[in-house]
């Protein structure tokens, strides 16, 4: 061993702890309420009118029975 004693691997196993710590706050954090998003007017919507929704496309329709 060096002559730190096992201050590097004390510094190796603190490092690993905070990316694990960083990874697991990335991957368990909770996200925010997708209702509220549809409430908010986004800056692309331009003159739309608070609290209304945003012409779609067709793909939020449902498939119509054959």
């Amino acid at each position: 061993m060096t002559q730190t004693g096992g201050l590097v691997i004390l510094y190796a196993w603190l490092i690993f702890a905070a990316l694990l710590a960083v990874l697991g706050y990335l991957l368990l954090r909770h996200e925010q309420d997708p209702l509220q998003d549809l409430a908010r007017s986004r800056p692309d919507d331009g003159d739309a009118p608070p609290g209304t929704r945003p012409a779609t496309s067709g793909q939020d329709e449902p498939l119509a029975d054959k």
